[in-house]
């Protein structure tokens, strides 16, 4: 019932950064990731730490906005990682420290962009889905909205971004101001191509 347009961001590195610690902590771990948050389960919170970690910029950043490994990668993990280990903190503690970084910023850029939220749905998707210490410090920390899993709305939670990447392909093929659904591969000859409604990558018509 919120009547502000649609808005998109990531919040900050959410997963990916507790992967990574789980990589570099636990190098003989087969799975790469902290299956059903044990290890954070293990660890404890360094608050000085999290502190530290929330004061990057980029989580006061108003949405719309975008992150990934090329900011948040092995090369943010690698001082991090030092300075935990001068504070003492144990492999376990990093990631636990790291699962509660991603809840608060989750959580408090939900709240900043959306702070009317009682009775709002929360769809949930992801790999962050699986991980019970992520949606347990969400649910606590979001408690007036309402949960509905990805799957419920014909989304299984691990093909979201397969699903987005055929929308934004469909989109820009099929978009606004283009009528024609059923052509093949490309406009008519002469014609030129459909404007796109979302300026995602780049078409290349065949000749």
């Amino acid at each position: 019932g919120d009547p502000a347009p649609p808005l998109a961001g990531d919040t900050g590195p959410a997963n990916g950064l507790i992967d990574r610690a789980v990589r570099r902590g636990f190098p003989t771990l087969a799975d790469g990731f902290d299956r059903d948050g044990r290890i954070a389960a293990q660890g404890q919170v360094h608050a000085g730490l999290l502190a530290e970690l929330k004061a990057d910029p980029y989580y006061r950043r108003p949405c719309p906005k975008s992150t990934g490994p090329e900011a948040f990668g092995d090369a943010y993990l690698e001082p991090l990682w030092l300075r935990a280990e001068a504070l003492g903190l144990a492999p376990a503690d990093v990631v636990a420290t790291l699962t509660r970084l991603t809840i608060e910023t989750v959580a408090e850029t939900v709240r900043r962009e959306r702070p009317h939220l009682r009775g709002a749905e929360l769809i949930v998707s992801g790999g962050g889905r699986h991980n019970p210490a992520l949606v347990r410090g969400l649910r606590a920390a979001l408690p007036e909205t309402r949960w509905r899993r990805s799957e419920s709305l014909g989304v299984p939670p691990d093909a979201k971004e397969a699903a987005l990447f055929a929308v934004l392909g469909h989109e820009s093929l099929f978009g606004e101001g283009f009528a024609a659904p059923a052509a093949p591969l490309g406009p008519p000859l002469g014609a030129q191509p459909p404007p796109a409604r979302f300026g995602f990558g780049k078409l290349s018509w065949p000749d």
